[in-house]
C-alpha cells in the first residue's frame, strides 16, 4: 500500500470501494472466487477482519 501510496481503506462489497479487501468482498462485489475468508481462522484467535483491518 505504501508502494502505491494507497490509503488504508476497509472494502464495502456493496460499492466496489476499499484498499483491503477480504475474499468475502470480492464474491460478493465481482464474483469468480473460490478461496475461503480468513474468518474462521481469525475467530480461532478471538480477532475478525475489523479487527484485523486497524493491525493494517
Amino acid at each position: 500500500m505504501h508502494q502505491y501510496n494507497l490509503t488504508p481503506s476497509l472494502a464495502q462489497a456493496h460499492n466496489g470501494v476499499g484498499t483491503v479487501w477480504s475474499h468475502s468482498d470480492i464474491t460478493h462485489y465481482l464474483g469468480g472466487t473460490d478461496h475461503t475468508d480468513p474468518d474462521a481462522y481469525f475467530a480461532m484467535y478471538g480477532y475478525n477482519m475489523q479487527q484485523f483491518f486497524a493491525l493494517v
